[in-house]
């Protein structure tokens, strides 16, 4: 999930100096992410949250089948 509150820590962060190690480090994040969310700025980060709302669910054609098994287990 893509959080607000993750992004505008690494944000804080990043205004105070820190690395991006420091604050994977700190936040206990990827720092992949941490990256990630380091180099947008605001608008760049909603358009992100925007593309990435919905995911597809591979599964999703199958949930009935799967949770009808399991209830006759």
């Amino acid at each position: 999930m893509i959080k607000e509150k993750m992004y505008e820590k690494v944000q804080l962060f990043k205004r105070q100096g820190y690395s991006i190690l420091e604050i994977s480090s700190d936040m206990e994040i990827d720092p992949k992410t941490a990256a990630k969310y380091y180099v947008m700025n605001g608008r760049e980060f909603k358009a992100y949250r925007r593309e990435h709302m919905f995911r597809d669910k591979v599964f999703e054609e199958y949930e009935k089948d799967i949770l009808e098994s399991l209830r006759d287990e």
